[in-house]
């Protein structure tokens, strides 16, 4: 393979990358706003800008973040970015709520066939997950503090409580 096929198929990975954010991105902007009950005129008036501008941050097209931002503000919303680059994901948004994690595609389809929210279903996975953890910590405790024959030990490990 050429130097010049790597650089054409990279352009092309980058355009089609692009081009599903911008889609996924306006048809959420559309769905938050009709779901909000609102026309694109109201939501205009409350932005203080034109309709036109709504309508062309709802179609898929090269937009400023602050404007998505802005918009999604309104709409009680927020952005939440994050990089990944092999199995490292560093979130980049600020959000100090909600943790943004790589899961696999399959996770998606464990929680359908369970007939499930995807994010409930990670979240019983991870409680029960938690709580595994805590009764093996806890099992681990004890004998760490009976030690060798019977005897006490002075190691003592109380797990931290963590809040779902």
């Amino acid at each position: 393979m050429s130097e010049h096929d790597t650089t054409t198929t990279k352009d092309f990975e980058h355009a089609s990358k692009l081009t599903h954010l911008r889609l996924e991105l306006a048809l959420v902007m559309q769905t938050l706003r009709s779901t909000a009950g609102l026309t694109q005129a109201e939501l205009a008036q409350r932005l203080g800008v034109n309709q036109p501008a709504i309508a062309k941050l709802e179609r898929v097209g090269d937009h400023k973040i602050e404007n998505v931002l802005r918009y999604l503000g309104e709409l009680g919303a927020d952005l939440l970015v994050a990089v990944r680059q092999g199995s490292d994901v560093v979130q980049v948004s600020d959000d100090r709520e909600h943790l943004l994690v790589a899961l696999p595609r399959e996770v998606d389809d464990w929680a359908a066939a369970a007939d499930s929210d995807l994010d409930a279903f990670v979240m019983e996975a991870l409680r029960d997950a938690h709580a595994k953890s805590l009764s093996t910590a806890e099992a681990n405790d004890g004998a760490t503090r009976r030690g060798a024959g019977g005897k006490r030990s002075f190691t003592s490990r109380s797990p931290k409580r963590v809040d779902p």
